[in-house]
Protein backbone atom coordinates (compact mmCIF):
# COMPACT_ATOMS: atom_id res chain seq x y z
CA UNK A 1 0.00 0.00 0.00
CA UNK A 2 1.65 3.31 -0.57
CA UNK A 3 1.44 6.56 1.41
CA UNK A 4 -0.71 9.02 0.70
CA UNK A 5 1.23 12.34 -0.85
CA UNK A 6 0.65 15.60 1.20
CA UNK A 7 2.68 18.86 0.42
CA UNK A 8 2.51 22.63 2.25
CA UNK A 9 1.35 25.40 0.45
CA UNK A 10 3.59 28.04 -1.01
CA UNK A 11 1.91 30.75 1.57
CA UNK A 12 2.86 28.26 4.68
CA UNK A 13 6.37 27.72 3.76
CA UNK A 14 8.29 30.60 5.40
CA UNK A 15 6.23 29.02 8.59
CA UNK A 16 7.44 25.96 8.66
CA UNK A 17 11.14 26.62 7.81
CA UNK A 18 12.98 27.10 11.27
CA UNK A 19 13.50 24.72 13.62
CA UNK A 20 10.32 24.63 16.28
CA UNK A 21 12.42 23.51 19.25
CA UNK A 22 15.47 22.41 20.57
CA UNK A 23 18.11 21.28 17.64
CA UNK A 24 20.23 18.28 18.70
CA UNK A 25 23.64 16.60 17.25
CA UNK A 26 23.27 13.28 16.58
CA UNK A 27 24.81 12.32 19.05
CA UNK A 28 22.05 13.42 20.98
CA UNK A 29 19.52 12.37 19.18
CA UNK A 30 20.21 8.89 19.01
CA UNK A 31 20.43 8.86 22.86
CA UNK A 32 16.73 10.70 23.17
CA UNK A 33 15.47 8.33 20.73
CA UNK A 34 16.76 5.17 22.52
CA UNK A 35 15.74 6.53 25.66
CA UNK A 36 12.30 7.44 25.01
CA UNK A 37 11.95 4.30 23.02
CA UNK A 38 9.60 6.05 20.07
CA UNK A 39 9.16 9.37 18.38
CA UNK A 40 7.99 11.21 15.49
CA UNK A 41 10.85 12.60 12.64
CA UNK A 42 10.30 15.23 10.59
CA UNK A 43 12.78 15.22 7.14
CA UNK A 44 14.74 12.58 5.55
CA UNK A 45 17.87 12.43 7.71
CA UNK A 46 16.78 12.79 10.75
CA UNK A 47 14.32 9.60 9.97
CA UNK A 48 16.88 7.60 8.71
CA UNK A 49 18.36 8.16 12.22
CA UNK A 50 14.91 6.88 13.91
CA UNK A 51 15.19 3.89 11.76
CA UNK A 52 18.77 3.08 12.73
CA UNK A 53 17.77 3.50 16.52
CA UNK A 54 14.51 2.57 16.76
CA UNK A 55 12.72 -0.66 16.59
CA UNK A 56 10.28 -1.32 13.51
CA UNK A 57 6.97 0.43 14.22
CA UNK A 58 8.24 3.03 17.09
CA UNK A 59 8.54 6.12 14.89
CA UNK A 60 6.57 8.16 12.35
CA UNK A 61 8.68 9.51 9.59
CA UNK A 62 7.66 12.67 7.42
CA UNK A 63 10.23 12.95 4.71
CA UNK A 64 10.27 13.97 0.41
CA UNK A 65 13.35 12.02 -0.46
CA UNK A 66 15.19 15.09 -0.43
CA UNK A 67 18.18 16.38 1.79
CA UNK A 68 18.75 19.87 2.14
CA UNK A 69 16.89 19.83 -0.75
CA UNK A 70 18.84 17.59 -2.89
CA UNK A 71 17.40 14.38 -3.82
CA UNK A 72 18.79 11.29 -1.73
CA UNK A 73 19.30 8.03 -3.12
CA UNK A 74 19.27 6.48 0.75
CA UNK A 75 15.54 4.83 0.99
CA UNK A 76 13.91 4.26 4.44
CA UNK A 77 14.18 0.62 5.61
CA UNK A 78 11.08 -1.14 3.71
CA UNK A 79 9.03 -1.41 6.72
CA UNK A 80 8.41 2.25 6.52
Amino acid sequence: MQSPRYSLPPGLRKDFSGAWGPVYGSDRLLQLLRSEGKAVCVGDFVSRLCASALPQGAYVAVVDGKVRRAATESPLPPHD
